[in-house]
């Protein structure tokens, strides 16, 4: 037979009810409350394209980082650029380091970095960006399109044209404004149709808080009893 639950002040001589301990639960959330927190100190996804659209083409992926406040105060890391085509030459001289990771830094008024490869079904990196404005002029961008390697001119047309902007540019596959937000605006279609998928928004918090949730439903349940009549020891389970 099952014991039914009793409160604490009703247990039995020797025997306490087991409290969850909630030290790793609590840390847990923390850390999802402090990631849901800092979106002025930077933002990592992962960003995947579908380009089977274009296969066999040869394409430039090209990420440029616009200054708009006037203040060198925000830094773009592009991972490496993995899928099953193939990658050529790649630029990473103006407002660009490193490589890989790259950097692209506004010091300079824009950075620009560029990876010439064979498209294939599907490729993606990982994206990382500060969100730092100065409160002058209009917020730093950073804009990513799919280039014809030959000629330079678009090989998408999309919906993310904003010609007369501050900081103008056309047919982007995505943008993110580094004002704070870490938001980061894909193209909501395009021809020929190019789907851009990246993380919704509060996904990695509400992964942590998840873990979080999850570490504290640890529960104790009894164990075998023992030949010699002794009571039962306890075992944990989540």
């Amino acid at each position: 037979m099952i014991d039914s639950p009793r409160p604490d002040s009703m247990a039995a001589p020797g025997r306490r009810r087991f409290r969850v301990p909630r030290a790793a639960a609590i840390a847990a959330l923390s850390g999802a409350l402090l990631l849901s927190g800092l979106p002025h100190a930077a933002s990592a996804v992962q960003v995947s394209l579908d380009t089977s659209a274009l296969a066999g083409m040869a394409a430039r992926l090209e990420f440029v980082l616009f200054d708009g406040d006037f203040a060198a105060n925000n830094t773009v890391t592009i991972g490496p650029i993995g899928g099953d085509g193939s990658t050529a030459a790649l630029e990473c001289s103006f407002g660009c380091s490193g490589g890989p990771p790259f950097i692209l830094d506004d010091g300079p008024g824009f950075g620009q970095f560029y990876q010439d490869l064979t498209l294939g079904q599907h490729l993606g990196f990982t994206l990382g960006f500060s969100g730092n404005f100065s409160g002058s002029g209009t917020p730093d961008r950073l804009v990513l399109s799919l280039l014809d390697a030959a000629t330079n001119f678009t090989l998408v047309d999309t919906d993310l044209d904003f010609a007369t902007d501050a900081l103008p540019f056309q047919d982007g596959l995505l943008f993110v404004d580094l004002d704070g937000s870490g938001r980061i605006r894909p193209a909501t279609s395009s021809t020929p149709e190019l789907p851009v998928s990246i993380p919704e928004p509060g996904t990695l918090t509400l992964l942590a808080l998840g873990l979080a949730l999850s570490g504290g439903r640890c529960r104790r349940r009894p164990a075998p009893a023992v030949s010699d009549g002794g009571p039962a020891a306890t075992a944990s389970r989540c």
